[in-house]
């Protein structure tokens, strides 16, 4: 099941017990099916809890029966439900629904929680969120620019931050940034949905974090190795000369330690001489080699 079909089954197993949030969240549902006019209603989808749902509502709300019909392809036995009414309910119900006033009938919204149940309707009709272990992306669907930039003004009252854009003469209100997502599906009533986003986030800024001091790590290594090199190779070329040994005993025992010991950084490197000598102290006798040999 993917994680739309998930989180959609979830909001459909939400109830209301006020019949202005049911008639709310079947308007959501009817203004992003695939028609909504006074003399057609057309709800498709692959969705079953949905279309038991929008035929659940349009009976609650209207007394009215939908005519339901379940096709099948053949190749990947996905269903697909396809409700619609006959024209005397569509008429009535599209009437009592629709004003002439703007495109989302705020006069809809009788109770505090009419919004909620109106987007969690909408959402169910057209709504596609992404896994969000892959990335972070939820859109709801319309063909009408009017109705998707009156959706953006309703979310902004509601406190979630969305966008529009438009491809293949479709409009989408969307939300690429996590906490955005998180708040619209805690709003819509999707909050198990909105807690595995959360947990993704986690995990996902966990494997970054790794990933951002492995690479630092790894930096670090790399520095340490050419520094390392650069010593050895200084301390070779004054042993080749015969003047290493003129630079004194302790310059000499610190050399033989790095020639032995090329992986360790300068600190571990001064922790291992006996007795246990300073960073600055291997830093300072490190550089008089590495100075004496550039002079050769």
């Amino acid at each position: 099941m993917s994680f739309t079909s998930e989180t959609k089954t979830m909001l459909c197993r939400i109830t209301h017990a006020k019949e202005c949030c049911k008639r709310a969240q079947l308007y959501g549902m009817l203004l992003f099916c695939n028609v909504f006019e006074s003399s057609k209603i057309k709800y498709v989808t692959e969705h079953s809890d949905s279309a038991e749902l929008f035929c659940r509502l349009v009976f609650d709300v209207y007394s009215a029966e939908c005519n339901h019909y379940v096709t099948e392809k053949k190749q990947s036995g996905q269903k697909s439900y396809k409700m619609t009414l006959n024209l005397v309910d569509a008429r009535r119900i599209y009437s009592d629904l629709t004003t002439k006033n703007s495109d989302i009938n705020r006069e809809i919204f009788v109770c505090k929680n009419c919004r909620e149940a109106f987007l969690r309707g909408a959402f169910i009709a057209s709504g596609v969120i992404l896994n969000p272990h892959k990335t972070y992306h939820l859109e709801v669907r319309t063909d009408s620019v009017d109705i998707a930039e009156e959706l953006c003004a309703l979310c902004a009252e509601c406190n979630i931050n969305v966008k529009i854009s438009n491809r293949q003469n479709s409009f989408f209100v969307y939300a690429k940034k996590s906490e955005e997502i998180e708040t619209f599906l805690a709003f819509i009533g999707a909050n198990k949905a909105a807690f595995k986003l959360m947990d993704a986030k986690i995990v996902s800024d966990i494997r970054n974090n790794i990933n951002r001091v492995g690479n630092c790590e790894m930096a670090n290594l790399d520095k340490t190795i050419c520094a390392a090199q650069e010593q050895i190779s200084a301390i070779e070329k004054l042993k080749s000369a015969g003047k290493l040994a003129n630079l004194g005993e302790n310059i000499v025992y610190t050399a033989a330690l790095r020639t032995e010991n090329p992986e360790m950084s300068v600190g571990d490197l001064a922790k291992i001489h006996v007795p246990e000598v300073s960073k600055s102290c291997v830093v300072h006798r490190l550089s008089k080699i590495i100075s004496l040999s550039k002079e050769l």
